[in-house]
């Protein structure tokens, strides 16, 4: 028992600061349009609600489906690098670049693209230069183009699985974890130890709830007046209100759901991902919200409805 009290707790130490700089990322990257939204709704509802359609449509159209894809490295480079063989980390990652003031409101969407654009190229200046990454730097060579289908065949399903599931706040905490649920999974994997990653998924499971439990309760004792950093309306902030509990529930799942789906990412299960969230999202969840507040929504179109 001793032993794998220690076992646990060396695991503990490990997930953990592997995970502290993609919570970091997760939250920083997530903070671009939710403090654009946060400026934005203090100038009007119209504003508000252009915005937030334009950043839900980019979502769906654009980051998700390259997120998505951009999972099928997860699993490949992720074993890959658990077996040592470096030189198809370059192969893979070069396979996934290939495929693919006075403005008002307008200037949300200009100091986003900006933000994202930094973000890449500072990302792009640390692979270039950083000694972390000289064994598995990318070098362009013709191989990259025979491994373009097998990168495909994760990446399809991986598009699918996310683009099938929910971006929002409280997913972008349990990020973190899940990116290194990932890499640590399929690391393991290609390795051959499963023993070891069965007690990384446990570990990061562990971290998830108690991150998520903290994460409801702020945001219950907190509901009264959240409202208030989108907009200054009362019928705003109490619709908010009223929202809160359900949403304390939904965090905790998506807490939960996030890590299987790293799980799933790191084990190459992207197809079986997708399956899962297809069934769960438009043939349980949509049928019942349509049954709750459809006819609501038809009969009295307001704000909680929606």
């Amino acid at each position: 028992m001793e032993g794998k009290c220690e076992v646990f707790v060396k695991e503990l130490k490990m997930v953990s600061f592997l995970s502290a700089p993609m919570v970091a990322v997760s939250v920083l990257q997530y903070s671009l349009p939710f403090v654009t939204l946060m400026m934005v709704g203090h100038l009007d509802e119209l504003s508000l609600s252009g915005v937030s359609v334009a950043f839900s449509f980019t979502i769906v159209t654009g980051c998700s489906l390259i997120c998505g894809m951009a999972g099928a490295l997860e699993t490949l480079c992720g074993q890959a690098y658990g077996a040592e063989q470096y030189k198809k980390l370059r192969i893979y990652t070069y396979a996934a670049i290939i495929s693919l003031t006075p403005l008002g409101s307008s200037a949300a969407a200009l100091a986003s693209a900006s933000s994202y654009l930094l973000d890449v190229l500072m990302l792009g200046e640390y692979m270039k230069y950083s000694s972390a990454c000289e064994k598995t730097r990318a070098v362009f060579s013709k191989d990259v183009f025979f491994s373009m289908r097998e990168f495909f065949r994760f990446a399809v399903p991986s598009a699918g699985m996310v683009c099938l599931t929910i971006i929002n706040l409280q997913y972008c905490i349990p990020y973190g974890f899940v990116a290194t649920a990932s890499t640590w999974v399929s690391n393991e994997l290609g390795a051959g130890n499963a023993q070891a990653a069965k007690m990384t998924v446990k570990v990061i499971m562990v971290l998830v709830v108690a991150e998520m439990v903290i994460v409801a309760m702020i945001l219950f004792f907190c509901h009264r007046v959240l409202g208030y950093a989108f907009r200054s309306k009362k019928e705003f902030v109490d619709r908010t209100a009223d929202m809160a509990p359900l949403l304390c529930l939904s965090i905790i799942m998506h807490g939960l759901q996030a890590v299987l789906l790293g799980v799933a990412r790191g084990s190459g299960w992207q197809d079986i991902g997708a399956y899962v969230n297809l069934g769960a999202y438009y043939l349980v969840g949509v049928p019942i919200r349509h049954g709750k507040t459809g006819q609501n929504f038809l009969t009295r179109p307001n704000l909680k409805n929606i």
